[in-house]
């Protein structure tokens, strides 16, 4: 852990140690204690040997999916840029870190941004490999920064959360106004995930000049899923904001678009 912790410090990265297996700070002030003073983090883990590993996220944007679901819908967001240029790590609970430079744009952590998907930047922090889940199961690099250099961020991604923290549509209160009462459980269906692969892809390949009806058409269409079950209105909505602004469209009104279309949709739910 030692050894970790300073490497990360000589990517001038600021560490603190964190409970083993856990995700609290073992230092009086948390976050603000995070350094990268060498004599420090080897006080910190003589004492503490078995702590978990943090790094301040204040110089970069990490993209905390949970599990596969988050996964999958930070995938979907993102498209055909993806993030295989990025550095990024598996949690021992499953999820995944993909790594940004944050530059000169202003990020703040948020929770929920996309379903099952988090922001951490500035003022947060995250764990980093090889810490220990409480699962007993380690955190590891698929892809380290010693591999692969920390890119700036992408710019479709730079917009959609600039756009979203400055405008008064973010997408968590865009969220709030698809009310969709679904009926029974969700269940979800291969059919439905293909459904969202495909109208995301369409809402991508849109010609200017249809690209905000093709847009409508598939928020309506998979709005119509959401309302049986079948889908998460976080990850339709999600999805489709990312395509759309992917094709050009800009995310306040992509955002007001997706969720008039769900509504709509959810107003005539699929019969299966």
């Amino acid at each position: 852990m030692i050894s970790a912790a300073l490497e990360y410090a000589a990517l001038g990265w600021p560490v603190l140690p964190i409970v083993p297996r856990g995700k609290i700070p073992l230092t009086a002030h948390g976050l603000k204690d995070a350094t990268t003073s060498t004599a420090t983090i080897e006080s910190w883990w003589e004492q503490w040997p078995d702590a978990n590993i943090a790094v301040r996220t204040d110089d970069h944007v990490v993209i905390d999916c949970d599990g596969f679901a988050g996964k999958h819908t930070f995938g979907l967001f993102i498209g055909s840029v993806g993030f295989a240029s990025s550095p990024y790590a598996w949690t021992g609970g499953g999820g995944l870190h993909v790594w940004y430079s944050r530059g000169d744009t202003q990020i703040r952590n948020r929770a929920g941004w996309l379903e099952h998907v988090d922001i951490r930047s500035e003022g947060g922090y995250v764990i980093v490999p090889p810490s220990v889940h409480a699962n007993g199961r380690d955190y590891y690099w698929e892809y380290s920064p010693a591999e692969k250099p920390v890119p700036p961020l992408p710019e479709l991604l730079r917009d959609a959360l600039t756009s979203c923290s400055d405008s008064a549509v973010t997408v968590s209160n865009m969220l709030e106004k698809i009310t969709i009462r679904t009926s029974g459980a969700r269940t979800g269906s291969k059919y439905a995930t293909v459904a969202l692969d495909g109208e995301t892809d369409k809402v991508r390949a849109a010609p200017v000049g249809q690209r905000n009806a093709t847009l409508v058409a598939a928020a309506f269409s998979l709005g119509q899923l959401v309302a049986v079950g079948k889908l998460e209105p976080g990850q339709v909505a999600g999805a489709l904001l990312g395509a759309a602004t992917s094709a050009g469209l800009p995310a306040t009104e992509a955002a007001r678009t997706i969720a008039s279309g769900m509504r709509g949709g959810a107003e005539r739910p699929r019969s299966r």
